[in-house]
């Protein structure tokens, strides 16, 4: 799962993204409404269980450079 939050007035994407492994999103998530729901801080000292799959902008390409590593 890849999220990403941005501001569609400026167009620009805000300062995190996060990339989930599809399992433990659903292992993780909460059922709402028959579909699964998380909420993301985009808080800078955020504690939820999220933050372990939370990046800076500037760092995707190192992030996916690692994701990828680990699935293979």
């Amino acid at each position: 799962m890849r999220f990403f939050s941005h501001d569609l007035p400026r167009a620009e994407l805000r300062p995190f993204a996060w990339f989930i492994p599809a399992d433990e999103y659903r292992e993780k998530a909460r059922l709402v409404h028959g579909e699964d729901n998380c909420y993301l801080s985009t808080k800078a000292r955020a504690a939820d269980k999220w933050v372990d799959y939370r990046y800076n902008i500037k760092d995707i390409a190192w992030a996916v450079e690692e994701i990828l590593k680990r699935s293979s």
